[in-house]
Formats: C-alpha cells, sequence, structure tokens
C-alpha cells in the first residue's frame, strides 16, 4: 500500500540541508514529535522518531575527537585545572576537572562533601563524579568533577587523591557524605583517615530493603516486615541507648540469617548511618545526599544524554 510504501528506509531519506535543520532543532530541546509534524508538512516524507534521533546523532560531531584539544580548551577557556590518567597502554582511565570558582568555594568551605556519580552525562558513556559543598547560606557548590572510565579502586583512588594533592585544605575535611558503595568509602578511608563517612539516609533504607528479601534471606513476609520496620526505627535512633534497646529487639524478632546479615554490614557502621549518632560528625543537618541528587537532575535538565564533551 501506499502507506507502507512511504516507509521504506530509501523513501525516508532526507536532504542534508534537512539534516541540518533536525541537529538545529534538536541542539535547542525541540519536540521530538513536532519536528517530525514539521517535516512531514514540508517534505511530504514520513520520518519516525527514531530517524530524528540517527539524524541528530550523525550530524553532530563525535566526542572521539582529540582529548589533548578538549584539556587545552579547559586551560585556556576556563582557567581549569585539568588532571589526565591513562592506563600503561595509553588508554584513558580518569580526568579531573576544577576551575578558580571550584577551588575557591573549596577553600572557602571544605568541611562538609557530598559525592556521588551521574550516569549518560556524555557520549564516553562514563560517570561523571561530582564533589559537591555547602556554602555558609545553605547552597550548593561544585568543589570538583571527575570523568572516570570505570569505578575500581584504583580509579576511585587516583581521583581521590588527586583532588587532595591540589587542593591543601582538604585536610579541613570533616565528612563526606555517600551512598553505601564499598570501594568508594574504603578509597575515601585511605586518602582521608582523618574524615567521617556518613551513609546517605535514604540509601541506607534503600539498600537495606533491596538486600532483606524472602529469597535471599529465606524469611517470611511478615518477619522481612517486621525487621524493615525495626531498621528504619534504628536509622533515626537519637541516641546509643536507643539503639541498643532497639537492636536487642531486633535480635529477638529476626533469625540468624538476618542478624548475620546484619552484624556484618550495618551493626559496627552504626555511626554513619544513625541520624542520632551521625550528628556529631558535623554534618549541619543534611541526612541524605538530596542536596546532590538534585544538582544531578538540574544537570540533565540543561544538558541533553549523552552530550559532546567538547561542546
Amino acid at each position: 500500500s501506499r502507506t507502507m510504501y512511504s516507509f521504506l528506509p530509501n523513501q525516508r531519506k532526507v536532504t542534508p540541508e534537512t539534516t541540518a535543520a533536525i541537529v538545529e532543532l534538536m541542539d535547542l530541546n525541540a519536540n521530538k514529535k513536532l519536528i517530525q509534524n514539521k517535516l512531514l508538512h514540508e517534505t511530504g516524507k514520513v520520518i519516525t522518531l527514531k530517524d530524528i534521533t540517527n539524524k541528530c546523532r550523525s550530524g553532530k560531531q563525535q566526542s572521539n575527537c582529540d582529548i589533548e584539544e578538549i584539556i587545552k580548551k579547559l586551560k585556556k577557556t576556563y582557567c581549569c585545572s585539568v588532571e589526565l590518567s591513562v592506563s600503561d597502554d595509553n588508554s584513558l582511565v580518569g580526568i579531573f576537572i576544577q576551575d578558580k570558582i571550584m577551588q575557591e568555594s573549596f577553600q572557602a568551605y571544605p568541611e562538609v562533601i557530598f559525592v556521588d556519580a551521574t550516569y549518560k552525562l556524555i557520549d564516553w558513556k562514563i560517570p561523571v563524579y561530582i564533589l559537591l559543598l555547602e556554602d555558609g547560606n545553605g547552597q550548593s557548590e561544585v568543589g570538583g568533577i571527575g570523568l572516570l572510565v570505570n569505578e575500581e579502586y584504583e580509579t576511585l583512588l587516583w581521583f581521590f587523591q588527586t583532588f587532595k594533592r591540589l587542593n591543601s585544605v582538604s585536610t579541613l575535611i570533616r565528612l563526606f557524605v555517600s551512598d553505601k558503595d564499598m570501594k568508594e568509602r574504603s578509597v575515601i578511608r585511605e586518602v582521608f583517615p582523618n574524615a567521617s563517612l556518613e551513609i546517605c539516609l535514604f540509601h541506607s533504607l534503600r539498600t537495606f530493603n533491596r538486600e532483606l528479601t524472602c529469597e535471599k534471606r529465606g524469611i517470611t513476609p511478615k518477619v522481612r516486615d517486621q525487621v524493615k520496620s525495626i531498621f528504619e526505627k534504628l536509622c533515626y535512633s537519637k541516641n546509643e541507648e536507643e539503639y541498643s534497646c532497639l537492636y536487642k529487639h531486633l535480635q529477638e524478632v529476626a533469625p540468624n540469617s538476618v542478624l548475620e546479615y546484619f552484624n556484618n554490614n550495618w551493626h559496627d557502621l552504626r555511626n554513619e548511618w544513625v541520624t542520632g549518632l551521625t550528628s556529631n560528625n558535623g554534618n549541619f543537618m543534611n541526612l541524605t545526599n538530596n542536596r546532590l541528587e538534585n544538582f544531578n537532575g538540574k544537570l540533565k535538565s540543561v544538558i541533553p544524554i549523552f552530550s559532546n564533551l567538547e561542546t
């Protein structure tokens, strides 16, 4: 039929000028459906939404561009401190970036650092690590950025060691707020032995709920829900006495499989996730990493998914 014929690949081809127009509209964050209707009206061709995405990607300059040129641009145009890590075979491992504003912000407010990675931001498809600060007005400031090819121990170690080496006031850091990633936390402990660690309250509850399943622990739904309720109360314990009372109750209720998991993964770390105990770390009343989560959300609202790093 005529309709089926119009959907054939050869019939959906567009001119280079049309491709350029698609890229320009996508750069302005135009709605794909509106672009599709515009092209149908102007060219009479049926263009699928997938076609628009593909044209946009093919029309843009790929970001496998010269890394040296990017670094030169960062240093010359934006006055950034840039450090590069490569492997033995000269493959990229990570890039550390910090401009003057980031340096000045960290010098002024080095006490608490929020750490997390965001994904799908640049088209290298690698995690972007953000070090976030809280200023005197309670507002967020970026202290440093890391583009890391992987999240292995050695890569994270290089990132945090580089941050420490380039910032002499890092000795004044009192607290890191992060999720419960063991590699990340182990690296922070090694590089900043005098700083405390705090596990984001939201991540604590989410991680515990994810690990406490009937299948993993061999428990009934009733026991699972009962233990989850106790753990949430443990999170909000006001002091060691209240925690001890709830912990005793957990020992009476939970089977050995749950107690073993809790003791191995949570009990000895209670100063890092129980809200009444973390307040002594000087967290400025930050119990979660929501500050950084919100910042990452704002980044993605202005930076399209898998954007070209050079732009």
